[in-house]
This record gives structure tokens, C-alpha cells and sequence, in this order.
């Protein structure tokens, strides 16, 4: 016998239905839990699950394309626009999860009162215990598959990028296990640019260069241009969207700092040859940048800082160039310097 038919010959059939309700309620919570947070994972990265993207898969079908098939303009205009779709789809489907979530919670509560003031101790302590083992069973196996999901949609992302990447670009030297998102980005390596963020746009200096364009036209027409350069400037400003590459990337970057930020001990250096970047540690780094300033064939040590000697010297024949005719007040200007330093020393890795 067991326990449901002790219970169900003990206490009746409805004792026995709230058993097997809190159970399959408390598996359908965990199983939402994980979906919830895969969901909130796919709207942090910018990133549309799979169910929601077949939702609109035959769009294109309601219209009456030649041949199948539309220009380019209005292509881009379908996508943009299933895209926002897929945005609004998803936020429907996080609220409604943390709805069904919020209404099993209180059926739980309930449900658990209810039993704990019928069974015996004895008889409920187990009953609850063989449901936590049961519900981090299903969590585990849940969030696994969750992850594959969501790793599946990251993939395809970067494919969408266009990136070339190859697990040699990165080279970790150290103990410390690193994402894989981190170790894609940082494989990229220096030339590589990252999307702007809207709150970090040049707004000033965009302005400074749209006025100097403005001001090479002739004087009757400057005041129009500088009002429709700042009314596009307003538009784009008020209407700029990231696109949602763009904010994936921005997710992964964040990623990355917060994770090189909690393993202080990581520095990430450039590698001599093949563009590969290297994640070493920074006390590794240190003792062979001592052991390279070691080598007195190479380095010489100086009594005194030759920078200001250098700086004037420097500003000497400036001045003498200006003088003579050979450079203008705005060369001049940009070849001397005050504020002259020493060159830091980096050691590449071998």
C-alpha cells in the first residue's frame, strides 16, 4: 500500500485529492519558476524564444507578394514590425507566468494548511519531505533543459553577427573557469567595436560637427540647414531604437565586466602574435614584467626623468617651424605640448 491509498482508506478521497493537488501544482510551480526566468533571461539579452518567433513564421503568407517575395524596404519593414511583435508577445508571456505563479503560490499556502491540520506530524513531515526531493528533481532537470534553450538562442544570435570565432582566439592561463559569452567577447579582440548605447551618444559633439558643416554653405542658407539638422537630430534622439543585435552585445559586455570585476586577480593582455587575447594572472604578469625590466642589455636605469628635456626640445623646434613660416598658428598649436609623460611598458605573451 501506498501512501495515497493509506491516506484515501485513512482519511477519505478528499484528503487524498489535496495530496495529489499540492503535488501537481507544486511541480507546475517549479516548472513556471524556471520558465519565468528563462523568459527574463531572453528579454535581458534581447533574445526572442523559439514558440514566439513560430507564432509569426507564415506572416508573410497574409500578403499577396509576387512570386513570393517583396523588395527589400518592405522586407526590413516585416521584420521590424514581426520583431516588435515578438517584444510585446514576450512581455504578455512573463506577466502571465508570474500571474500563475502568484495564483499556485496561494493554492500551496492553502493546500498545506489544509493538510497539515488533518494529517498527523509524522504523516505530513514525509509527505512534504518526498516533495522537496521530488521538486529538486524536476528543477534541476527544468533549468538544464532551460539552458540548452537558451544557449541554442545565443548561438544563433552570434550567427546572425557574422563573427568569425575560433576557441584558440582566447587562451585562459589561469585556474578560473571563464562564461562562455565572456570568452566569445573577449576572443573578438581590440579592433573590434561595440554598439553605443543611447545614453553614451556624442550628442555634443555631433552638434559641434553638424554646425561646422553648416557654417561652409553660403549665409542664406545656413539658417535652414541648422534647422533641419536639429530637427533630425530631435527625431533620431527621441525615436533611436537598439536594434537587437546590438543589445545582446551590450548584455554580454556587461557580463564581462561584472565577472572581471569580481576575479580582480585577471588581467587580460594581447598576445604577440595571431591576434589572440590572453586571460593570465595579474601576480603571473607582474613577475615577468620584472623579470623582461631585468635585463640590463635591453634596459638602462636613468637618474633623471629626460621627459621635460625631451618636451622642450621638442617645443624649441616648434617654434622655430612657426617662425620661419613653415607650419601655421593651428600646427603650432597642436605640436606643442606641456603635459608630456612617460610611455607605460605592456609585456605581450608568447
Amino acid at each position: 500500500m501506498n501512501f495515497y491509498e493509506y491516506v484515501r482508506n485513512t482519511y477519505g478521497f478528499q484528503v487524498c485529492s489535496d495530496l495529489k493537488s499540492f503535488s501537481k501544482i507544486g511541480v507546475s510551480n517549479i516548472k513556471h519558476k524556471n520558465t519565468l526566468v528563462f523568459l527574463l533571461k531572453c528579454r535581458e539579452f534581447g533574445l526572442i524564444p523559439e514558440f514566439i518567433q513560430n507564432s509569426t513564421k507564415n506572416v508573410s503568407m497574409l500578403f499577396d507578394f509576387e512570386n513570393g517575395e517583396c523588395d527589400r524596404g518592405l522586407n526590413k519593414k516585416l521584420s521590424s514590425t514581426s520583431r516588435k511583435y515578438h517584444s510585446k508577445l514576450l512581455n504578455i508571456a512573463i506577466s502571465l507566468k508570474q500571474s500563475q505563479i502568484k495564483n499556485q503560490n496561494r493554492l500551496l499556502v492553502v493546500l498545506e494548511s489544509k493538510i497539515k491540520r488533518v494529517l498527523l506530524e509524522n504523516e505530513y513531515s514525509y509527505f512534504f519531505r518526498s516533495q522537496e526531493i521530488t521538486k529538486t528533481k524536476i528543477n534541476d532537470s527544468t533549468k538544464f533543459s532551460k539552458k540548452i534553450k537558451l544557449e541554442s538562442l545565443k548561438f544563433k544570435a552570434r550567427q546572425e553577427m557574422r563573427i568569425n570565432f575560433k576557441e584558440n582566439w582566447f587562451v585562459n592561463k589561469t585556474q578560473v573557469e571563464f562564461p562562455e559569452d565572456t570568452k566569445w567577447l573577449l576572443s573578438l579582440g581590440p579592433k573590434f567595436a561595440l554598439p553605443i548605447k543611447k545614453e553614451n551618444i556624442p550628442i555634443f559633439k555631433m552638434i559641434a560637427d553638424g554646425e561646422e558643416l553648416i557654417k561652409s554653405k553660403e549665409q542664406n542658407e545656413q539658417e535652414p540647414a541648422r534647422s533641419c539638422f536639429t530637427q533630425i537630430l530631435q527625431n533620431y534622439m527621441r525615436f533611436v531604437s537598439i536594434p537587437y543585435l546590438d543589445k545582446y552585445l551590450n548584455k554580454i559586455f556587461s557580463d564581462t565586466k561584472k565577472f572581471l570585476k569580481r576575479h580582480p586577480e585577471i588581467l587580460i593582455v594581447p598576445a604577440d602574435k595571431g591576434n589572440v587575447t590572453v586571460a593570465m594572472l595579474r601576480e603571473n604578469y607582474f613577475d615577468k614584467m620584472k623579470d623582461m625590466m631585468a635585463d640590463r642589455n635591453t634596459y638602462t636605469i636613468l637618474r633623471n626623468d629626460p621627459t621635460n628635456k625631451v618636451q622642450n626640445i621638442n617645443n624649441n623646434h616648434v617654434k622655430f617651424l612657426f617662425r620661419n613660416n613653415y607650419i601655421n598658428e593651428y600646427e603650432k598649436k597642436c605640436m606643442t605640448t606641456y603635459t608630456g609623460g612617460q610611455f607605460p611598458i605592456c609585456e605581450t605573451v608568447k
